[in-house]
């Protein structure tokens, strides 16, 4: 078995139809800002949607190091690393995976938890990765 395993979502690759319509209302809306009410600062306000909404616009990139027992999601703007310890249960949800921090269900839950967009063809052997990992503790 390797010891890293790596991938990477992009929105934008997987749901083609409403991402060329997402950016083409932005574009609008950039086109609509400037030119129409000549005000620059609704510029600035639209580029910090677009890193708002980062996940949507730029991929993420995901790796499980097996042997540091860590999870690490990197984008276009930050990268981070989660140890696996702190996880105690793996779940599938619509879009991929979600990293528990507890054992039973809670509204915090989602607050508190890691969601790992995955494709449907790599959803099963990562989650039986992460049960590896997180199960041996």
């Amino acid at each position: 078995m390797k010891e890293v395993i790596s991938w990477k979502y992009s929105f934008i690759d997987t749901h083609k139809k409403v991402s060329a319509l997402a950016i083409a209302v932005l574009i609008l809306c950039f086109i609509f800002s400037y030119y129409w009410v000549n005000i620059p600062v609704l510029l600035l306000i639209s580029f910090f949607v677009v890193v708002y909404l980062r996940e949507f616009f730029f991929p993420v990139f995901y790796s499980i190091d097996i042997k540091k027992r860590e999870i690490t999601v990197k984008n276009l703007f930050f990268k981070k690393t989660h140890d696996l310890t702190r996880f105690f249960k793996v779940s599938e949800w619509k879009n991929g995976l979600f990293l528990s921090t507890m054992y039973d269900e809670s509204r915090i839950n989602d607050f508190r938890g890691l969601k790992l967009f995955v494709l449907n063809e790599n959803k099963k052997n990562i989650m039986g990765v992460l049960n590896d990992l997180i199960s041996t503790d």
